[in-house]
């Protein structure tokens, strides 16, 4: 895993941890963004900010966002986005 900043359509940055899985897929771990669920249920495109490479845009497959009180509570999210990488 690594440390990259993230953007939501164009929304953040945001600080994330990212890894690749499978062919074609690829996965950006967050903690206490400033998004709701409501707000994250409608992002289409993650654009990831590594710290030594280029910066790349890739369609969001899936938002998962983990039930928390305390997110909740602040409108934030914690939770993975996966991606679909080339």
């Amino acid at each position: 895993m690594r440390r990259v900043n993230f953007t939501l359509d164009g929304s953040g940055p945001f600080a994330g941890m990212m890894r690749f899985g499978l062919i074609g897929d690829g996965e950006v771990e967050f903690i206490a963004i400033g998004v709701t669920r409501d707000e994250m249920s409608r992002f289409q495109t993650i654009g990831i900010v590594p710290e030594d490479e280029e910066s790349f845009e890739a369609p969001i497959k899936e938002a998962v966002v983990a039930e928390s009180r305390l997110d909740t509570a602040d409108a934030r999210a914690s939770g993975y986005i996966t991606f679909e990488t080339l």
